[in-house]
């Protein structure tokens, strides 16, 4: 609205738009970023796209020896990579079967020194390898399905030979991974973690301790002389390249060999935490190492471990999982931690996180919170909560509170917000319930009446009486709140011992009826229970559920089930008829193909219709057909979770180890209304038909009239336009529109260091969606938006900018004196 924008003496433009009374170089920078900026897409027309949340669970990194600023990472959303140092990272998964696994997940990377393009990634089907820089990969002779690779090493002077440890022992191949001899002799049934290759002889790191071969691996021998009493997990090994009878192990702390392994002594004076479970020598000087403590950060040493200091400035504590340091001796160090890649520039004494395109968060359930659309929360494995107010184009963190044991972050299984009061948002967690009334701020347990931490992967809000919570466990039942999440008690009479609950909704009807869908911990198939007082007693709706007859409100029963048979796509209280394999769909793929189904969505347009989330991705569609909409959604990470908008026209995918993923229909239009005030000289623009409508009855003064050179824009998706407002007093009181988001983060920023009381930018909303222009050119199905300036601070009158979908009114205004400054938005064409 436009009451508080109206100066004291007339129209809100009394003092014109833009930057007078601002300092030049704000003025340049809004012209120039204007020029030169690009926005960052939300949700792509018809295609996915994803701004994260970045980071995530990386296992294994690997630094190319002759490339500068060549990174590899693995984790749960496979390989990415980066060539700028961790500025920009990129998926590298090409080739990967994503068919014999529920998700890829990446543990180890190892290059070949010798040709930096041959690589080889360990993950849970087996070993896979690229000869193009991870631009393709193809499987190297050996399916370990189900089993995590540990570790892979390549014999530095023999590159066609190879070493991994998966599966039950270590497995060896001298052709460069075409074939694999199993190697167990000798290793008494241990776990491999970690193996290093020295000249004559291949060392492995277990859980019985370390053992060494001789013999190219073909036998294996303890070498455990001085570790002492404790327990023989030894976590990482490596060898000195300079000199190879010099080893150092990790394990309870980090241990060092002088004679090949034949005996240990502690090499870890320093190190508070006491446990290293990863390490890294420099490979120019060796005796410069860096240590990964268990809760503790990096260490470095630069006298072979006899002395180290704690080397964290800017990663803090984090989990380390991997380092691995530049062997063209530049002082690169790269960790890879439980919240993604951290880089140093400068031997480890400062840190920076390395992030940007780096999609790899386990998001396990996504929100939309219906009061407030473009506010979107994602829950993650192990990083708690996740926030966007600008419908996916950035995240936050937002996990204050959500702590319990060790300072850990909870799992996020579930959430549920409440649809009447803002800022209320409840999380199924592995320890039951939190909730927040700020939007996620802050978050406090909810638990009382509840004896023992149940994990929480279900929770729904009673339509009807938002006050009213229940919550679905694993082998607990249901629980329900009748105040807002202050107590709970158990209401699961009716239900079968010690049941898990992985899906709750309530239906349609008044009052709604409350649907389960039940999994019995002993014996009997999965079933559909119902309730019709409020949880209170339960029955059977499909004994013997199996699952025929499934409920698309009541759908969640179907994460990590790998047995579905049929599918019903229909609210609760309609019902389509199921069908059964092979499902119809338009890209002839069976969807048995795409098991498990974790989660139904049923389209808010539409009783009928909905959308599958699956091993395979997303599917829409209805029982007579199903299409995939694939474009843009990478392969291999499965869906954990849908959302969608109340208009139905921008949905979001939670990806197992892949971020959140945006898709718009791109269906309804809006109208941005364009005004012009001869007697000021000034246009103004709005996407509010209200605003339009108070300006049209005189509510921002006289003098102003419609031109009729509005446009249309999409209510769901493409980039948010940011608008801005000019202080008031001492000016510059009017507004600024900008699709780029490196000027509209920019002119926050500014706003951020610039006093109220001097002339400043206040970011004001997400006004309206539009498309960016693609190399000054507008995609098919757009027509272009230019921009002029009046070149305001030069000709020494009121600035002030005009944005039309009018050629010739820019023309015109150019004509006057006025700045061209191009397409800057790309206006849908009305169908």
């Amino acid at each position: 609205m436009l009451d508080h924008h109206v100066p004291r003496s007339g129209g809100f433009a009394q003092g014109r738009c833009a930057p007078t009374g601002l300092p030049v170089a704000v003025a340049a920078f809004v012209v120039l970023v204007a020029l030169g900026g690009t926005a960052t897409a939300i949700a792509g027309i018809k295609h996915w796209t994803t701004n994260g949340p970045y980071g995530g669970d990386i296992r294994t990194v690997a630094v190319d020896p002759s490339a500068a600023g060549t990174i590899y990472a693995g984790g749960y959303g496979g390989v990415f990579k980066t060539t700028n140092g961790g500025a920009n990272w990129s998926p590298a998964n090409a080739g990967f079967s994503f068919n014999a696994a529920p998700y890829l997940l990446v543990t180890a990377l190892a290059i070949d020194p010798a040709s930096p393009q041959t690589l080889f990634a360990g993950e849970t089907n087996g070993i896979y390898k690229s000869t193009d820089g991870g631009a393709s990969w193809s499987a190297a002779g050996l399916a370990l399905v189900g089993s995590l690779v540990d570790a892979v090493a390549i014999d530095p002077a023999a590159p066609n030979k190879v070493y991994l440890a998966g599966n039950g022992g270590i497995y060896r191949s001298s052709d460069g991974g075409n074939s694999w001899t199993k190697s167990v002799a000798g290793l008494n049934g241990a776990r491999t973690y970690s193996i290093a290759v020295a000249p004559a002889a291949i060392y492995a790191a277990t859980n019985g301790g370390v053992f060494k071969s001789s013999d190219g691996g073909a036998t294996w021998t303890a070498a455990n002389t001085g570790f002492g009493a404790g327990s023989p997990w030894t976590f990482h090994i490596a060898v000195d390249p300079v000199a190879p009878a010099t080893v150092y192990a990790a394990r309870s702390g980090l241990y060092k060999s002088v004679d090949g392994g034949g005996n240990w002594t502690k090499a870890d004076a320093g190190i508070a935490e006491g446990e290293v479970t990863r390490f890294a020598l420099d490979p120019q000087t060796p005796a410069t190492l860096y240590a990964g403590a268990y809760l503790g950060g990096v260490y470095k040493s630069t006298d072979g471990g006899a002395s180290w200091t704690a080397a964290r400035t800017g990663l803090g504590r984090r989990q380390i999982n991997a380092l691995a340091v530049d062997a063209r001796g530049s002082g690169t160090v790269v960790a890879a931690t439980a919240d993604g890649v951290f880089r140093s520039a400068d031997g480890a004494a400062n840190w920076a996180e390395a992030n940007h395109g780096l999609a790899n968060v386990n998001v396990v359930v996504v929100a939309v919170d219906p009061l407030s659309p473009v506010t979107v929360y994602a829950g993650t494995r192990g990083q708690g909560v996740f926030k966007s107010t600008d419908g996916g184009s950035s995240w936050v963190n937002s996990s204050n509170g959500l702590r319990e044991y060790s300072g850990s972050t909870d799992w996020i299984v579930s959430l549920a917000i409440d649809p009447v009061t803002p800022g209320t948002v409840y999380a199924g967690t592995n320890y039951f319930v939190f909730k927040s009334i700020d939007g996620g701020a802050t978050w406090l347990p909810s638990r009382t009446g509840v004896s023992s931490y149940l994990q929480v992967p279900s929770l729904a809000i009673d339509p009807a009486n938002p006050s009213h919570i229940v919550a679905g466990t694993l082998n607990g039942g249901v629980h329900r709140s009748n105040d807002a999440g202050a107590s709970w008690i158990t209401v699961s009479t009716g239900m079968p011992d010690f049941p898990s609950v992985l899906g709750l909704s309530f239906g349609k009807t008044t009052p709604p009826s409350l649907w389960a869908a039940v999994h019995p911990r002993f014996g009997g198939g999965d079933s559909i229970m119902n309730s019709t007082d409020g949880g209170a007693t339960w029955s059977s709706t499909y004994p013997g559920f199996n699952p025929t007859g499934s409920l698309v409100s009541a759908l969640d029963f179907l994460l990590n089930t790998a047995k579905l048979s049929s599918l019903t796509l229909g609210s609760t209280e309609s019902f389509i008829p199921p069908f059964t394999p092979p499902f119809p769909t338009t890209t002839g793929a069976d969807l048995a193909d795409c098991l498990p189904i974790t989660i139904l969505l049923l389209d808010p347009n539409s009783a009928n219709a909905g959308y599958v989330g699956a091993a395979c991705g997303v599917l829409q569609g209805t029982s007579a057909q199903l299409t995939a909409i694939k474009d843009g959604l990478p392969q291999g990470p499965k869906v954990n979770s849908l959302a969608i908008t109340p208009s139905g026209n921008v949905l979001y995918a939670a990806l197992e180890g892949g971020s959140v993923y945006q898709y718009s229909s791109g269906a309804a239009l809006g109208v941005v209304t364009e005004f012009y005030n001869t007697p000021l000289d000034n246009y103004f623009i709005t996407a509010d038909p209200n605003e339009a409508a108070a300006i049209d009855n005189g509510a921002a003064g006289p003098g102003w009239a419609r031109t009729g050179a509005g446009f249309n824009f999409n209510s769901g998706g493409d980039s948010y336009v940011c608008r801005f407002y000019g202080s008031i007093v001492p000016g510059p009181n009017s507004h600024f529109y900008t699709v780029s988001s490196p000027e509209c983060n920019g002119l926050k920023a500014l706003q951020a260091g610039t006093p109220a009381s001097q002339p400043r930018w206040n970011f004001e909303s997400l006004d309206f969606i539009s498309t960016p222009p693609v190399n000054g050119a507008c995609p098919a199905g757009t027509v272009p938006i230019y921009r002029a300036y009046n070149n305001g601070l030069a000709r020494h009158v009121d600035s002030n900018h005009r944005i039309t979908v009018s050629a010739a009114g820019i023309a015109e205004v150019v004509a006057r004196g006025w700045v061209s400054e191009g397409i800057v938005m790309c206006a849908p064409v009305a169908p």
